[in-house]
């Protein structure tokens, strides 16, 4: 928990350099967060496809 608190620290503070930091942490996989690493990109990708298609059919829906 304690490397995580970190993490977060690191990525509020220097966010830029932080993300090309944490794609090496998960190409190489050797840190134990990696794991809810990978979970939060896919669930943030997730996120954005579900915003643009519900924002597109809004948009049709409200333009017919």
């Amino acid at each position: 928990m304690h490397e995580l608190k970190e993490e977060a620290g690191r990525l509020a503070h220097h966010p830029i350099e932080e993300v090309r930091r944490l794609e090496h942490v998960v190409e190489e996989g050797d840190s134990p967060t990696t794991p809810l690493l990978l979970m939060v990109v896919v669930t943030a990708a997730a996120a954005l496809i579900v915003a643009v298609v519900v924002t597109l059919a809004f948009l049709a829906y409200y333009s017919a």
